[in-house]
C-alpha cells in the first residue's frame, strides 16, 4: 500500500511589545480545546508563504507579512505526517474578529503565559526560539517568467516578451510578493522582467523601477558595478527595515546574487531568492521558493 501523501500547513509567530511587555497571538479551537500558534493549509495552487498570512487574519483578524522564516514541525494526524511551515509575522493592521465554530478566542497573551499555555510543547519550544530574533529587512530576487524562445522572436532580445507559461507564472507573483509586504518594486529595464513584476506593482499601487544596469545590455563588462548596486540594495533593506522585489535575468543573475551575498545557484523561471537581512544588510536566512510551473 502506498504511503499517504504529507499534509502541508503553514502559519506565523506573531509578537508585539506593550509597555515595554511582549506578547505573542494566540488562538484558542473549541473543537480541539486547544491553545495554538494560528496555522493553516493551502488553499488550491496557494503558495505556503501566502498560506501562512491568510490564515493568521482569518484566525485571529491580524494582518502581517513575513519577516524571518522559523523552520517547520512534523506532527502525526492518525495515519498521515503534518508538515507546518513557520514564520516570523510582523503586524500591518488588525481588526475585531467574530468568533466562530473553528477559533472562538484570538488573544495577545504575555510570551511567559503563552509558553505554559499552548497545548503543543513543539510550538512553545518554537515561540522560544523566536524570542531572541532581530527585527528585519529583505530583498526578493526574482528571475523573469518563462519567456519566448529566442528563435520565435524577431525584435531585439531586450524587447522579448514572456511566454503564456510567463505570464500566467507573473499572475501568481503578486500573492507571493505581499506575504512579504514588499514595499519597493525594480527591474532589470528588460521587457521580460518589466512584464514579471508589472502585476504585483499594479495591484499593490507601487510604481515599478527599471534599472539599466540590470539589463544584459549594459550589464555586461560592468559586472562590479551590478555587484555594488546589489550590496547597496540589501544595506538599504537592512537599514530602513523594509522589502525590496528586483527581477533579473540569466546573465546578469550571477553577479546579482553575489552582491546579495548567496549562493550562486542556478534559478528556474520565476523562481524567487528571499534574502532576508540584519540592520547592517547582512544575510541572515536565505529562502528559495520555486515556482509551481
Amino acid at each position: 500500500m502506498s504511503k499517504k501523501p504529507m499534509i502541508t500547513a503553514a502559519g506565523a509567530i506573531v509578537l508585539r511589545e506593550v509597555k515595554g511587555a511582549r506578547e505573542v497571538l494566540v488562538v484558542h479551537r473549541p473543537a480541539y480545546k486547544d491553545w495554538s500558534l494560528p496555522k493553516g493549509k493551502p488553499k488550491t495552487d496557494e503558495d505556503l508563504p501566502a498560506t501562512a498570512v491568510r490564515e493568521v487574519f482569518e484566525e485571529t483578524g491580524v494582518r502581517v507579512h513575513l519577516g524571518l522564516p522559523l523552520g517547520r514541525t512534523r506532527y502525526e494526524v492518525g495515519k498521515r505526517t503534518k508538515q507546518v511551515a513557520w514564520w516570523i509575522g510582523v503586524v500591518d493592521s488588525e481588526r475585531r474578529r467574530r468568533p466562530d465554530g473553528e477559533v472562538d478566542k484570538a488573544v495577545w497573551m504575555p510570551v511567559e503565559k503563552a509558553i505554559t499555555k499552548l497545548t503543543y510543547p513543539d510550538e512553545a519550544k518554537l515561540l522560544k526560539s523566536a524570542l531572541p530574533l532581530e527585527s528585519t529587512g529583505a530583498v526578493l530576487l526574482v528571475r523573469h517568467g518563462k519567456a519566448m524562445l529566442r528563435k520565435n522572436w524577431s525584435g531585439t532580445d531586450a524587447n522579448r516578451p514572456v511566454s503564456a507559461r510567463g505570464r500566467r507564472q507573473a499572475k501568481r507573483l503578486p500573492a507571493l510578493l505581499a506575504a512579504y509586504g514588499c514595499q519597493e518594486v525594480l527591474s532589470s529595464t528588460s521587457r521580460r522582467c518589466l512584464q514579471t513584476l508589472r502585476p504585483y506593482a499594479d495591484s499593490a499601487g507601487l510604481p515599478l523601477t527599471g534599472v539599466s544596469l540590470l539589463s544584459e545590455e549594459e550589464a555586461e563588462g560592468h559586472e562590479h558595478q551590478v555587484v555594488a548596486f546589489m550590496e547597496g540594495l540589501r544595506r538599504h533593506a537592512g537599514r530602513d527595515s523594509t522589502v525590496v522585489a528586483v527581477c533579473g535575468h540569466r546573465p546578469v543573475l550571477p553577479a546579482m546574487r553575489d552582491g546579495l551575498g548567496v549562493p550562486d545557484k542556478p534559478m528556474l523561471t520565476a523562481e524567487t531568492f528571499v534574502v532576508h537581512v540584519n540592520a547592517e544588510g547582512e544575510p541572515l536566512a536565505l529562502e528559495v521558493l520555486k515556482p509551481a510551473f
